[in-house]
């Protein structure tokens, strides 16, 4: 099986299970008064689509089950066991508990047995309240599952240290189970038949995951028809009575089918980029820590600040971006400044520069101290590369503004307050990403910043942008 820390597919694939449930519950659409044969068709497609999407679920529990346990070393059922009782159960018990407490006083009190808890039956005795923690009937839609994925996890370590070749021989019988014994909310017993198998396979795909996806595609085909003709099947069921004996089953056969076409369908696209903008500034964002292969890129205004300058908040020249799409990925982004060659992505400054001299307040950078330059890099994240050359010598490396510094592009502030005489409350921004400093070993040498981006391309700037009139931007 391929080493992963973080599987992007699945966790895409618990997304769409998420969606799957919700759906089935929620999704209603208009019916026209009078018009029986298309409120039948609606629910009978609602039921097709989204009813039994709890086997999405289970197979990812046991998937993540495995997945998860073997990357944190050793097993230790103590550790597991705690780690369900409290984040499981607990919850479980105290809401069934609040819940059935109502229902208690609700019939003792008041002679009324709520509609929601225990299915409208009455709460009346110890027995119907231990009942209903065992079945998970405190309130029938959401809770049925608890006691059933809790039964589960009590078998975790035999399942975790069972050998995966009799994993599979144990798997081939499982299988059938669920086309034999239906699922039933208040049936532990039946609910455990039908879907630990689908927990087992979950398991096992965490196993052979490499293995599991070719079968997937070198049976796609057949998968597709299956899942295509079951669906048929069940909208017929629904819509013309009931005539299946095991409906369950072919539900069973359906989300099995439709979660492997998903999976697959899922497994190319190892990255989301989120694309965002409205904020009149410019921003690359990778949460590589917790989420690999996720990027935020927020774009600057093509209008600049809030719709009035030729810069935005943060200094990024007003403009767009260009990404390069190959296949599912994107190969590679740029920002193209408006009216600038695309090759221009940096400005740099004096430190120790007083910009807007003579106006209150006055706006300088954070570092001001002798030698020290600024370079705003509006395109850049933590990827990339941003190094010195004085008189033709790499001397070193930019580093980015420090958490104690004021994270704001002094000139861009000069200009919007100053220049244009705008709000400082709306255009003296503090949140720019992108701006890095460096001291020099030769303060009077001719400095050269050289930015290159992920992508091996090198931008260059050696040009120091000073405060006068002639270097800020017409507006009109």
């Amino acid at each position: 099986m391929t080493q992963k820390h973080y599987d992007l597919t699945f966790h895409y694939f618990r997304a769409f299970a998420i969606v799957s449930v919700m759906l089935t519950h929620m999704w209603v659409g208009p019916v026209l008064a009078g018009s029986e044969d298309a409120a039948r068709l609606q629910d009978s497609l609602r039921l097709c689509l989204f009813h039994s999407a709890t086997i999405y679920f289970v197979f990812i529990s046991g998937y993540l089950f495995d997945f998860v346990n073997r990357r944190k070393g050793p097993f230790s059922p103590l550790r597991f066991y705690k780690s369900k009782i409290v984040n499981v159960f607990c919850p479980y018990l105290v809401l069934s508990l609040l819940l059935l407490a109502a229902g208690w006083v609700s019939h003792h009190w008041f002679g009324y047995d709520i509609p929601f808890i225990n299915d409208g039956t009455p709460v009346a005795s110890p027995g119907d309240v231990l009942r209903c923690l065992a079945y998970g009937s405190a309130s029938l839609v959401p809770y049925w599952y608890i006691p059933f994925i809790m039964t589960v996890f009590s078998a975790g370590p035999l399942i975790f240290h069972l050998p995966t070749g009799l994993l599979q021989k144990i798997l081939l019988p499982a299988a059938v189970l669920p086309l034999l014994v239906p699922r039933l909310l208040v049936s532990p017993l039946r609910n455990l038949c039908f879907f630990v198998p689908i927990f087992l396979m979950g398991v096992y795909c965490a196993r052979n995951r490499d293995a599991c996806m070719a079968f997937i595609r070198r049976h796609l085909g057949a998968i597709r028809v299956t899942a295509v003709m079951s669906s048929l099947l069940i909208v017929a069921d629904h819509y013309f009575g009931s005539f299946m004996p095991n409906i369950e089953g072919a539900y069973y056969v359906q989300k099995l089918c439709i979660g492997s076409w998903v999976l697959d369908l899922l497994e190319g696209y190892a990255e989301v980029h989120v694309m965002t903008g409205h904020t009149h500034y410019a921003e690359n964002l990778i949460y590589a820590d917790r989420h690999p292969g996720i990027y935020e890129h927020v774009h600057g205004a093509v209008c600049g600040a809030w719709w009035q300058s030729t810069i935005n908040t943060d200094g990024t020249p007003n403009g767009y971006a260009v990404y390069r799409i190959e296949g599912p990925s994107i190969a590679s982004w740029k920002y193209k400044g408006t009216g600038l060659d695309i090759g221009c992505q940096i400005r740099l400054y004096r430190a120790g520069d007083l910009f807007m001299e003579g106006y209150t307040p006055n706006y300088r950078f954070s570092y001001a101290e002798e030698g020290q330059i600024v370079a705003n890099v509006w395109n850049a994240d933590e990827t990339w590369k941003i190094e010195v050359y004085e008189n033709g010598v790499r001397t070193g490396e930019m580093e980015p503004f420090g958490d104690d510094a004021t994270k704001r592009d002094a000139w861009a502030s000069g200009y919007h307050c100053g220049v244009l005489g705008r709000n400082p409350d709306n255009y003296d921004r503090t949140n720019t990403s992108h701006l890095f400093h460096y001291t020099l070993r030769n303060p009077s040498a001719e400095t050269e910043v050289r930015a290159t981006d992920p992508f091996g391309n090198v931008y260059t700037q050696s040009h120091l942008t000073t405060g006068s009139a002639a270097d800020y931007p017409a507006y009109e």
